[in-house]
C-alpha cells in the first residue's frame, strides 16, 4: 500500500469543507480551530541608546492584533500595527549595555522570540576640551563677559580662573559658553578649567590674564565758573584729566557734594557755604589717594547788602477781628523776613519775590491806625508810617421779614429759610425756647436753619440773637402741626409664596404705613429690609412652620394694625431626587468613597446603602456631595435611599453593587494615564453655551450659585478613563477666598459631572453693550490626576492636554 503525503495547506482545505458542511444543518460534536505562532524575521533597527525611545519596525508573519511585545523582559510600547506581517513600536529604557532577546505574544498565548535579538548601546563618554577664550584678558576686578569655544560642553558645568569659580551667562550648546569673569586677586595669567557634571574636566594653561590696573595722577584744567555766592549751592564744572570714580573734591577744607562723575576728563560738584568772601584752593583726590590742586581756583563773593522799602499795600484797611489779606509791593524783601502791623506779626501767606509779599492782617486791639513794618532775616527793615487802618466794627441790630416754611412736623426737622437783615455770624437761633441747629450762613440777610423738636402741637415765636446779644423776634411765627392718625391698609404683597425654610424678599404695598412699623407672617415677625415709604415696604420671610397659607399683618408705632388674611402661603419643600452614583461599585469591607449627584440634597439628608446609613463626607450643594460606603455583609445590588429632614425620600434602584474581590473587567487606574480632559457643558443660572466677553469665546459661570460641570476624561489614545479619580481648581482673584476646588471620579464611561458654588467675582474686566455692562473676571481653571494637596502639590499632576484654561467669572450688570 502506498503512503499518502498531505499537506498542511491541503489539511486547511479539508477544515474548510468540514466547517461549510457543519453549518449546512448537520450537527458537530465540537468544533475545530487551527492556530499558528508568530515568528520574527527582521527588525530595524536592531541597536538604539540605553535611554530607550528608539522607534523599531518589526517584520514576521501571525502577528495578531492586541499582541505585545517585550524588549528582554520589559514591555515596548506599541506604535503602530500594520498587519500580520509588520509592526512599529517604542524601545523602553534598558537596564544595562549588551543584546538582549525580542519576544513577541499574541493574545492566544502564542509567541516569538528572536534570541540577541536587540542590542543596547553604552553611552560615550565626553571628555571636554578648549580650544579658544575671547577676550583673554581683563580688568583685576573683574567683570568681563568671555566666550570660550571647544568641544563636548554638557549643561550644568561649571568654570574656574584660577581657584574660583567664573558665573555661567549662556550654554550655547556643547562647542561654545559665555562666563563673566571673577574678581582677581592679582595680576598675572591663571589657568582656565571647565568641569562637567561628570567631573570630566578641561584645563586652558594660562588662559586668562589679569590685567594690572593704571596708576592715575590727577590734573586740573579748568573750573566754570570759578566763582559764586557765599551761601554756596552754585554747580561747579571742573575739567582735567585722570579723575577716577569715587573720587572726592574739597574747596577749602569743606566738601563739595559730587553732582556727575561724567568721564575721567570732567566732574559737576555742588560748592559749599563758604566761610568768608574771598579765594580758597580747589582740590580733588583720587580714592588712591593721588591729587591735584587749583590754588586760589575759586572765588567766594561777598553777599550785596538790601535795604528793604515799602511802595505800596492793598488793601490799606480792614476789619478790627483781623483776616485781612494784604499785598505788600517794595525792593529788597529777602525770603525769611517778617511783618508787623502795629506790635503784632502778621501771617506770612506767600513770598512772590524780592518785590512782592502777601501776608494776613492779625487782629487789632482798637480802631485807628497803625504802622506797617518789613524786617528783613538780617535786621535791615522798611516802616511805612500808618500804613495800615483798623475800622471800628458796626452795630448790628437784626431784623426778622419771613421765614419759609412757617409750619411743619411735631418732630421737627424742617429746614427753613430766615430772611430780614443785620444777621451776624455765630449768631444763634430759638424756636420757642429751644435751639434750632444753624445749617447755613448765606449773608447778613439769610440763614437757613433745622427745626428742633416740638413738644406741643401750636405756634411759637422764633428768635435770631447775635453774637453781641442783639436780637430780633418774630412772634407766632412758626406753627407744629399735630401728627396725623395713621391707619395703615395692605392692598398687595409680592410675591405671595415662598419656601419653607423662609429668606425670600417679599414686596407690600398699601398706604399709611409709619417708620418703626413692625410685620408679622402668621405669628412670627419677618425682618424689614427696607422702608421705601407710606406705600410701601420690603421684608424677608421668616421661617415658617408648616406648609400653608398665614396672615399678614402691618402694626405701626402708634399700635394701629392691618391684616391680610390668608395673604401668604409656605409651600412644601420639593422632593430629593438622586441621578448619578460615581464609582458604582466596590468591595464589602472597603468603605469607598461615593460621589452622588442629584437635586434638592438637604445638608442633613440621610443615605442608606440597603439597609445600612452612610457617613456624609462632603456636602457641596444640594446636587452633589461625597459619602463613604457603609460595609456590607454580602455580594450583590443594593438600593441606595435618600431621605430629606423632612421625610421626603428617593430610592435610586441597585444603584450601588458591592463585590467580595475586585472585578478584573474593572480598570485599575495607575499613574500617569490620563491624557486629556474636555468640559462639554456648564450649568450655570445667567445661561448655558460659550459667550464672547471680548476675549474669544469661553464657558461663563455665576457666582455665589450652584454651578455644575460636565466633560469627560481620556487617555493617551484617546479612550474613555473610568474610575478616574481628578481633582478640579477654580483660581478666583478675591486673594486665598477666591481658589476652590473640588474632587471627583469619572463614570463607566469615562465622563464626569460634579457641582459646586462659586465665590465672588471682583468684576475687573468691563463688557458694555447697548442694553447694559457686565463686570467679570477672566479666571484660570486647572484640572489634576489625583487629589490636589496645596501643602505638597507634586501629590497630583496637572492635565496640560485641556479643551479650557479659563472662563469668564460673571459677576453682575448694569443696565440703564
Amino acid at each position: 500500500m502506498r503512503k499518502a503525503n498531505v499537506s498542511l495547506t491541503s489539511l486547511k482545505i479539508f477544515m474548510v469543507l468540514l466547517l461549510v458542511f457543519f453549518a449546512s444543518g448537520v450537527s458537530a460534536p465540537r468544533a475545530l480551530a487551527l492556530t499558528d505562532s508568530p515568528v520574527i524575521t527582521k527588525v530595524t533597527p536592531n541597536s538604539g541608546k540605553l535611554a530607550g525611545g528608539e522607534i523599531l519596525y518589526m517584520d514576521g508573519k501571525d502577528f495578531a492584533q492586541d499582541l505585545k511585545v517585550y524588549v528582554g523582559n520589559k514591555e515596548a510600547k506599541l506604535i503602530t500595527y500594520y498587519n500580520a506581517t509588520r509592526l512599529k513600536v517604542e524601545a523602553p529604557p534598558g537596564d544595562n549595555p549588551g543584546t538582549i532577546d525580542l519576544k513577541v505574544v499574541n493574545p492566544d498565548g502564542t509567541e516569538a522570540v528572536l534570541a540577541n535579538g536587540y542590542t543596547y548601546l553604552a553611552p560615550p563618554v565626553l571628555i571636554p576640551a578648549i580650544t579658544n577664550i575671547s577676550p583673554n584678558s581683563g580688568k583685576l576686578a573683574g567683570g568681563e563677559f568671555l566666550y570660550i569655544d571647544g568641544k563636548n560642553f554638557i549643561q550644568g558645568l561649571k568654570v574656574y580662573i584660577g581657584n574660583k569659580e567664573a558665573k555661567l551667562i549662556t550654554f550655547y550648546g556643547d562647542a561654545r559658553i559665555s562666563v563673566q569673569a571673577p574678581p582677581g586677586d592679582s595680576p598675572g595669567k591663571f589657568d582656565l578649567k571647565i568641569v562637567n557634571p561628570d567631573s570630566k574636566e578641561a584645563v586652558l594653561a594660562n588662559g586668562y590674564t589679569y590685567l594690572a590696573p593704571p596708576v592715575l595722577i590727577p590734573a586740573i584744567t579748568n573750573i566754570s565758573p570759578n566763582s559764586g555766592k557765599l551761601a554756596g549751592g552754585e554747580m561747579i564744572y571742573i575739567d582735567g584729566k585722570d579723575f577716577d570714580q569715587g573720587l572726592k573734591v574739597y574747596m577749602g577744607s569743606k566738601e563739595a557734594k559730587l553732582m556727575t562723575y561724567y568721564n575721567a576728563t570732567r566732574i559737576k560738584v555742588a560748592a559749599p557755604p563758604g566761610d568768608n568772601p574771598g579765594t580758597i584752593d580747589l582740590k580733588v583726590v583720587n580714592p588712591d589717594g593721588k591729587e591735584a590742586v587749583s590754588a586760589n581756583g575759586y572765588t567766594y563773593q561777598a553777599p550785596p547788602v538790601l535795604i528793604p522799602e515799602i511802595t505800596k499795600i492793598s488793601p490799606n484797611s480792614g476789619k478790627l477781628t483781623g483776616g485781612e489779606f494784604l499785598y505788600i509791593d517794595g525792593k529788597s524783601f529777602i525770603q525769611g523776613l517778617k511783618v508787623y502791623i502795629g506790635s503784632k506779626e502778621a501771617k506770612l501767606i506767600t513770598y512772590y519775590g524780592d518785590a512782592r509779599i502777601s501776608v494776613q492782617a492779625p487782629p487789632g486791639d482798637s480802631p485807628g491806625k497803625l504802622d506797617l513794618k518789613v524786617v528783613n532775616p538780617d535786621g535791615k527793615e522798611a516802616v511805612l508810617a500808618n500804613g495800615y487802618t483798623y475800622q471800628a466794627p458796626p452795630v448790628l441790630i437784626p431784623a426778622i421779614t419771613n421765614i419759609s416754611p412757617n409750619s411743619g412736623k411735631l418732630a421737627g426737622g424742617e429746614m427753613i429759610y430766615i430772611d430780614g437783615k443785620d444777621f451776624d455770624q455765630g449768631l444763634k437761633v430759638y424756636m420757642g425756647s429751644k435751639e434750632a441747629k444753624l445749617m447755613t450762613y448765606y449773608n447778613a440777610t439769610r440763614i437757613k436753619v433745622e427745626a428742633p423738636l416740638g413738644d406741643n402741637p401750636g405756634t411759637i415765636d422764633l428768635k435770631v440773637v447775635n453774637p453781641d446779644g442783639k436780637e430780633a423776634v418774630l412772634a407766632n411765627a412758626y406753627t407744629y402741626q399735630a401728627p396725623p392718625v395713621l391707619i395703615p391698609a395692605i392692598t398687595k404683597i409680592s410675591p405671595t409664596s415662598g419656601k419653607l425654610a423662609g429668606g425670600e424678599a417679599i414686596y407690600i404695598d398699601g398706604k399709611d404705613f409709619d417708620q418703626g412699623l413692625k410685620v408679622y407672617m402668621g405669628n412670627k415677625e419677618a425682618k424689614l429690609m427696607t422702608y421705601y415709604n407710606a406705600t410701601r415696604i420690603k421684608v424677608e420671610a421668616p421661617l415658617g412652620d408648616n406648609p400653608g397659607t398665614v396672615d399678614l399683618k402691618i402694626v405701626n408705632p402708634n399700635g394701629k394694625e392691618a391684616v391680610l388674611a390668608n395673604a401668604y402661603t409656605y409651600l412644601k419643600d420639593p422632593a430629593p431626587e438622586l441621578t448619578s452614583v460615581t464609582p458604582s461599585s466596590g468591595l464589602l469591607a472597603e468603605e469607598k468613597e461615593v460621589f452622588l449627584s442629584g437635586v434638592n440634597l438637604k445638608p442633613d439628608v440621610k443615605i442608606f446603602f440597603g439597609d445600612n446609613q452612610a457617613s456624609i463626607l462632603a456636602y457641596y450643594t444640594d446636587g452633589y456631595m461625597k459619602v463613604k460606603a457603609p460595609v456590607a455583609n454580602a455580594e450583590g445590588d443594593v438600593d441606595i435611599l435618600v431621605v430629606n429632614p423632612d421625610g421626603q425620600s428617593y430610592k435610586l434602584k441597585s444603584a450601588f453593587t458591592y463585590r467580595s474581590t475586585s472585578d478584573p473587567n474593572d480598570r485599575v487606574d495607575t499613574p500617569a494615564d490620563v491624557g486629556s480632559t474636555k468640559i462639554t457643558n456648564i450649568i450655570t443660572p445667567s445661561g448655558a453655551g460659550p459667550i464672547n466677553y471680548g476675549y474669544g469665546d469661553k464657558w461663563r459661570v455665576d457666582d455665589f450659585v450652584p454651578v455644575t460641570f460636565e466633560g469627560e476624561v481620556t487617555d493617551q489614545n484617546g479612550n474613555p478613563l473610568p474610575n478616574e479619580k481628578m481633582t478640579f481648581r477654580f483660581l478666583g482673584h478675591l486673594k486665598a477666598e477666591g481658589i476652590k476646588q473640588m474632587e471627583f471620579v469619572t463614570d463607566a464611561n469615562g465622563r464626569f459631572s460634579f457641582q459646586m458654588i462659586l465665590p465672588a467675582a471682583l468684576g475687573e474686566h468691563v463688557y458694555a453693550l447697548p442694553m447694559g455692562t457686565h463686570y467679570y473676571d477672566i479666571v484660570e481653571i486647572e484640572f489634576y490626576e489625583g487629589i490636589y494637596d496645596a501643602t505638597q502639590p507634586s501629590s497630583a499632576r496637572i492635565i496640560e492636554n485641556v479643551t479650557d484654561r479659563d472662563v469668564y467669572h460673571y459677576g453682575l450688570s448694569i443696565f440703564p
